[in-house]
């Protein structure tokens, strides 16, 4: 359990060095481990540590630790990884290495673990499950190609890149493990993922130490996975952040934020995980929104998730953008005035997502694509009008207007026009006399001019009713002559009367004449519904 420190000026190692228990140091002022010599350590509770702030040393021998820890201290530009041999026990990167050339981790050596200390140039290979793993003493990569991923696995773990480095992937394994990037100007174009059970939410920060422009390539993500409290974006000094990959947070009932100086969404921002919440407001300027308008971008909240942007006042228009709200409670409170879809725009509610607006102007319009997914109502205090040239998108996956399918419902006018398609999700099918009233207003006037509807049951045939106030898809069977969702004696009636007058509508079975084998065919499919 003692300690056995070297120092003084010099200290060159030509044999060996053993280490078999307490803590021994390393500590003069130049240590050279020579071609022929070798350090040793041994056993669970030996430490060795080699040089301190004050050293500067070299490695051209071998290094070997079984179950100990070995701390490669000091500042040290040349290290023998062919003679680093490691069984169990911990190599941490306590000091700074001027890495001339290449850092082969393999199986024999194990992983790094750098632990408050530097890598400066040159490469870093990884073989046989070796990695540079990193724990909450900030650590720094400067000028490094690292062939894999880093793994910030510890409670508090940190790194900080520096320079022109690069690595394939970040992996915040670690509750509350934080990656800061100094760059002036810098692309992230592979992924940052937030995963594991360490509780406490992850962050990334730029601009640490100078003002920052940075960039998610379409290649890029910043995204949590479920269970890990989460992950923020933040930055040090003023930095600019634009999205064009992809930010993703999966974790239930966390509360995250993006907080930095500009933000630009080009790419998919999404909060997908139970009850969880995306926080915009400490972002003075999201160049998205300007003067009610939302442009560009993919923003997503499923599950019951929201966003918070208190920048620049209602939403009333999207253009050029996707917004989806999914799931029970799911909101986005900027958008309680939204009054236009425009034509290269896209809206959609979907899983019992409901929203309540009062349109800005007081007519809902949509000139683009608007989906009410199963479950989900638009409420609309006001008229909503469905230009010519939109699309409205109704998915069912049952049959209550409160669960079953989507709905748009009006005080106002109910303006119909454009592309209408509806369709069964979620493995529903429809059967017969279904009926679904999915739009309704105080009045209804005009009619889709484009209808796409599921294909009928056997003996069957679907067709739209439009009211007074309403309009609605039936599935009904060919008997119901007076196409209003039933089949009952005044289908019969009608046929009848088509009939007995050789109206063309009696020719029930298409065979070009109205004669007594309809009669007998009508009757034949009636008493089958009826």
């Amino acid at each position: 359990g003692r300690t056995l420190t070297i120092s003084g000026t010099t200290f060159t190692n030509n044999a060996s060095v053993n280490a078999t228990a307490g803590t021994t140091s390393i500590a003069p002022t130049t240590f050279t481990n020579a071609a022929a010599g070798t350090l040793t350590a041994t056993g669970a509770s030996t430490i060795l540590t080699i040089g301190n702030s004050s050293t500067t040393w070299t490695s051209p021998g071998a290094i070997s630790l079984n179950t100990a820890t070995v701390n490669l201290g000091g500042t040290f530009n040349s290290l023998n990884t062919s003679g680093l041999s490691r069984t169990g026990g911990t190599l941490n990167l306590t000091g700074s290495f001027n890495n001339p050339g290449v850092l082969a981790l393999t199986a024999s050596t194990g992983s790094l673990r750098l632990n408050g200390g530097t890598i400066n140039n040159g490469s870093v290979t990884y073989a046989g499950g070796s990695a540079l793993t990193f724990a909450n003493t900030d650590s720094t990569l400067n000028n490094v190609a690292v062939n894999g991923e880093l793994f910030l696995n510890e409670t508090s773990a940190t790194a900080t890149i520096r320079g022109t480095t690069t690595f394939t992937g970040v992996r915040l394994a670690g509750g509350s493990s934080r990656i800061s990037f100094t760059q002036a100007t810098y692309t992230l174009s592979v992924p940052i993922i937030a995963e594991g059970p360490g509780t406490g939410a992850r962050t990334v920060t730029f601009g640490v130490g100078i003002a920052s422009t940075v960039t998610i390539a379409s290649s890029g993500s910043i995204v949590a996975l479920a269970g890990t409290g989460g992950i923020n974006i933040n930055q040090s000094s003023l930095s600019t952040l634009v999205n064009n990959g992809l930010i993703s947070n999966s974790s239930d009932g966390s509360s995250n934020s993006i907080a930095v100086n500009v933000f630009t969404n080009n790419g998919t921002l999404e909060v997908l995980g139970l009850n969880a919440s995306l926080n915009l407001n400490s972002t003075p300027t999201l160049t998205n929104f300007s003067a009610g308008t939302l442009t560009g971008g993919v923003w997503i909240a499923r599950n019951g998730s929201d966003f918070f942007t208190s920048t620049g006042g209602n939403i009333t228009t999207i253009a050029n953008a996707t917004v989806e709200l999914s799931g029970t409670n799911a909101r986005w409170d900027q958008l309680l005035t939204l009054s236009t879809i425009a034509s290269n725009a896209s809206f959609t509610l979907d899983a019992n997502a409901d929203l309540t607006f009062t349109p800005a102007g007081g007519t809902f319009l949509n000139n683009g694509q608007l989906t009410l997914g199963e479950g989900s109502t638009l409420s609309v205090n006001g008229a909503v009008t469905l230009a010519p040239g939109s699309t409205l998108n109704v998915q069912a996956a049952g049959v209550s207007e409160t669960t079953g399918f989507g709905r748009v419902v009006a005080t106002g006018v109910l303006t119909l026009g454009g592309s209408f398609a509806f369709t069964e999700v979620n493995g529903f099918n429809a059967t017969y006399f279904d009926n679904f009233e999915f739009g309704v207003g105080s009045s209804r006037v005009g009619t889709f001019s484009s209808i796409s509807l599921p294909v009928p049951l056997v003996d069957g045939k679907n067709f739209m009713i439009y009211t007074t106030n309403s309009v609605k898809v039936a599935i009904s069977a060919i008997p119901d002559f007076n196409e209003d969702g039933l089949v009952d004696f005044f289908d019969y009636l009608d046929f009848v009367d088509r009939w007995s007058n050789d109206d063309p509508s009696g020719d029930f079975n298409g065979d070009g004449s109205v004669d007594f084998f309809d009669f007998l065919d009508f009757a034949d499919y009636f008493s089958r519904f009826a």
